[in-house]
């Protein structure tokens, strides 16, 4: 009894029937996924058109759907490893980024010390010269 309650519950549906499609349905519903967007790709247009031909070689299809998968698998592979390139990049660009920050501010305090430093100075001279006259 707790078997089956079990398997009634793992399955919500008690039909486990297999459904065979066929294939001009199959074919019916790679045209709709083709022709509902317009797409950028010229193959895929080729495609579609193949698929609408009365003397269509699946095979050939296949194939070519295959090779536009690979091709794509390729293209995504690539901008993958672009895109970890860029972020590398950009991480040391900022990196080097706050570097030079720091070194900026460090330079802009030994500057304000050595105007103040220019500046005591003058005042001394200033002092010794009217103490000389």
């Amino acid at each position: 009894d707790d078997a089956l309650d079990l398997f009634k519950k793992a399955l919500p549906s008690t039909s486990l029937l297999q459904v065979q499609v066929s294939s001009k349905e199959v074919v019916r519903q790679a045209r709709q996924v083709l022709g509902a967007d317009k797409h950028s790709d010229p193959r895929l247009d080729f495609i579609s058109l193949a698929m609408r031909g009365k003397k269509t070689n699946f095979n050939k299809l296949a194939e070519m759907m295959d090779k536009l998968v690979r091709q794509l698998d390729k293209q995504q592979a690539d901008d993958d490893n672009k895109n970890e390139y860029c972020k590398k990049e950009l991480d040391k660009a900022e990196g080097e980024t706050k570097a030079l920050d720091k070194r900026r501010s460090r330079l802009i305090s030994a500057i304000s010390e050595a105007e103040s430093a220019i500046a005591t100075l003058k005042d001394d001279l200033e002092s010794l010269t009217q103490s000389i006259e």
